[in-house]
């Protein structure tokens, strides 16, 4: 896979999370370049995105609300949590939300305010 390649997958990914900018900032950029270089795999990455978006969704709505994700930075200690290798052959890989979804639901309902 390109640097290229790899960071459209993760951006377009991340475009579409809800709470997140629609637009992705340089020093984003940045990180995902280094986290090419370090070869992680970019299944994990996802899972990573995946997984503190589920967690947010999942907070107690009593709670305070949480302010949106500003960078891809957020998701750096989530991505520390995750193991570095991809999972084995027949396990179901994780992919972008459907644009039907809820969490694509969600991100255009928030960029709609």
């Amino acid at each position: 896979m390109t640097r290229s390649h790899y960071r459209r997958q993760l951006l377009r990914l991340y475009r579409l999370l809800p709470d997140t900018p629609h637009r992705f900032h340089h020093g984003d950029r940045v990180i995902v370049d280094q986290l090419f270089d370090q070869d992680l795999p970019l299944t994990v990455l996802q899972a990573a995105l995946l997984l503190g978006s589920a967690r947010r969704a999942c907070r107690d709505p009593r709670l305070p609300k949480l302010q949106p994700i500003r960078s891809l930075a957020y998701f750096l200690p989530i991505l520390r949590e995750l193991p570095t290798t991809p999972p084995p052959e027949g396990v179901p890989r994780l992919s972008a939300p459907h644009p039907e979804s809820r969490l694509a639901g969600t991100k255009n309902r928030l960029a709609a305010n």
